[in-house]
């Protein structure tokens, strides 16, 4: 776990607020060093926990001793978070682009990850990819499929994490998939900074993201798959 972590928050649309104060409240909880912007922070009270991803906010972040920002937005390369000099937790700044749909969709039809089907599709899915790194459960990295679909195809797993390797993610993204009624499947939307919101604080109980789902059902609480993510911080 890296030290005085700050979690810094998308201010519009305003249900970024939200995720990001349950991830430095869960922290907390669990006796880690988060920097919140009130000294005593309300559970109920989101802006106590975090910070504005603006260059005020970073500033502020960084004065009240904040040494790792957690980005909880998709990367832009003029973010000032990565001209702060502090440890990251988030994407790098070089997959700005694949912000794009164009830009994604021909990154995946060059590389092979996006075969053509027919616009008939029977059943969407989604994977979950964490950065390759050292988890508390041994892995080196992993993909995670939450679908309430009969069991995913081996190979369209494999080239899930194949994409979070070829890009080189420094955090968790999400990766949709689809199978055309004839089995054929395809990549086709990918997800950069996936919605992390977890329980904890007050009326947050039901709050679980389908990646978190996807973690506990892998076995890690809220705060394990936080944890985990935390300790991939990079500079």
């Amino acid at each position: 776990m890296p030290l005085a972590l700050a979690v810094l928050y998308q201010n519009k649309p305003a249900r970024f607020r939200a995720p990001a104060a349950d991830i430095a409240h869960a922290l907390h909880a669990l006796g880690r060093p988060v920097i919140t912007r009130r000294d005593a922070p309300r559970p109920r009270e989101e802006y106590d926990w975090i910070f504005a991803d603006s260059i005020e906010g970073v500033r502020a972040a960084a004065e009240a001793g904040a040494k790792t920002l957690w980005l909880n937005s998709a990367p832009i390369s003029s973010h000032p978070a990565y001209r702060a000099g502090l440890a990251i937790v988030g994407q790098s700044p070089e997959l700005h682009p694949f912000r794009e749909p164009e830009f994604l969709n021909e990154w995946l039809r060059k590389n092979g990850f996006a075969p053509q089907i027919s616009p008939e599709f029977s059943e969407a899915i989604t994977f979950h990819v964490l950065p390759a790194g050292a988890y508390s459960d041994g892995n080196q990295a992993a993909a995670w499929c939450f679908s309430s679909s009969a069991p995913e195809p081996e190979a369209l797993r494999a080239a899930a994490a194949q994409v979070g390797q070829a890009l080189k993610i420094r955090a968790p993204i999400s990766i949709d998939a689809a199978r055309g009624a004839g089995g054929e499947c395809r990549l086709f939307n990918l997800n950069l900074s996936p919605d992390l919101s977890g329980p904890g604080r007050p009326g947050r109980e039901a709050a679980a993201s389908p990646f978190v789902r996807a973690a506990q059902a892998h076995g890690w609480s809220y705060g394990a798959l936080l944890e985990n993510l935390a300790a991939q911080a990079w500079r």
